[in-house]
């Protein structure tokens, strides 16, 4: 999910910024939005981890192109382009 519609989903919930310092640290999701939360003084359990996990899958399944940020998305690409490639040479060695 792109940044913006996952910072606004959690304000409007959980009463929540995701536009933090901790929020952009370059560790597990999971850590940083414990940490997130608890920074700004709100409770961290795994019923809140399920609910906002289950609220992000919610979102992703009903709007799935606009789900993978930009980094996201050209590791994506370059997945699916990287099997096509495989496929295409061993479609080729069958024949």
């Amino acid at each position: 999910m792109a940044t913006d519609g996952l910072i606004e989903m959690n304000s409007s919930k959980f009463g929540i910024s995701l536009a933090v310092p901790s929020f952009r640290k370059n560790r597990k999701w999971g850590d940083r939005i414990r940490e997130t939360f608890r920074s700004q003084g709100k409770q961290w359990n795994d019923r809140i981890a399920g609910e906002v996990k289950s609220l992000i899958a919610s979102n992703v399944a009903s709007s799935p192109g606009n789900s993978l940020g930009p980094q996201g998305t050209s590791a994506f690409g370059a997945l699916v382009a990287s099997l096509e490639s495989k496929l295409g040479e061993i479609e080729k060695s069958q024949q």
